[in-house]
Order: C-alpha cells, then sequence, then structure tokens
C-alpha cells in the first residue's frame, strides 16, 4: 500500500456513502479499525509544549525555598500522551519516540 492518504480518503467515501444500513455490521467496524490503523502509521509531528513549574523544598533545619524549573516536551498529536523531551539550560533534545507508547502513532521528528 504505497498511497496511505488515498487509500484512507476510498476508505471513508466507501463507508459514508454506504453508511451503516448498506454494509454488514462486521464490515463497517473493520474498516473503522483499518483506517485508524491506517491513519497512526502515517507519521504526525509532535506537539511541543513548554512552560514553568514552581516546587517547594523543605530542608531538615527547618527552612524551606521555592524553585522554579522550566520544562519543554513533545506530545503525541493523536493521544496527547509523552514523546520526547527537552532539557532546557542545554536545549538538548532527549528521548524522542518514533512511535507512542500509548496510542501507537507514528512521529515525524523532521524539522523537530
Amino acid at each position: 500500500m504505497k498511497n496511505i492518504l488515498g487509500s484512507i480518503s476510498t476508505m471513508r467515501n466507501f463507508m459514508g456513502n454506504a453508511g451503516r444500513n448498506t454494509c454488514n455490521e462486521y464490515l463497517y467496524e473493520a474498516l473503522t479499525d483499518a483506517v485508524e490503523s491506517m491513519e497512526q502509521h502515517n507519521p504526525q509531528k509532535p506537539i511541543f509544549k513548554h512552560g514553568e513549574s514552581v516546587t517547594a523544598i523543605d530542608y531538615a533545619d527547618g527552612r524551606g525555598e521555592m524553585k522554579k524549573d522550566k520544562w519543554a516536551e513533545w506530545v503525541c498529536p493523536n493521544c496527547g500522551w509523552f514523546v520526547g523531551q527537552q532539557y532546557i539550560p542545554r536545549k538538548h533534545n532527549q528521548q524522542k519516540c518514533n512511535f507512542c507508547s500509548r496510542c501507537g502513532q507514528a512521529i515525524d521528528w523532521s524539522e523537530s
């Protein structure tokens, strides 16, 4: 299957035109599962998120302080699960996954 997007479009059009009433229920469900699986194997760009978090630190001698940490990560465009991380002080990219460990979505890291 060389043209996944074309195949997905064809299957969606068939399902839209035929509908559940025309198709056997099992065939309709099989087509739905096939479309979802094909979409997951078509790589998508991850979503970049960043921000700051505040942590309260309590020391044994009774002192305490608030510490601000910056964070940055990439999440799956399909389910929002963590797929990569960037260390802020050095802008070093780490832990880039090629597939989401939650939903199986293929991740496209080109230009990231």
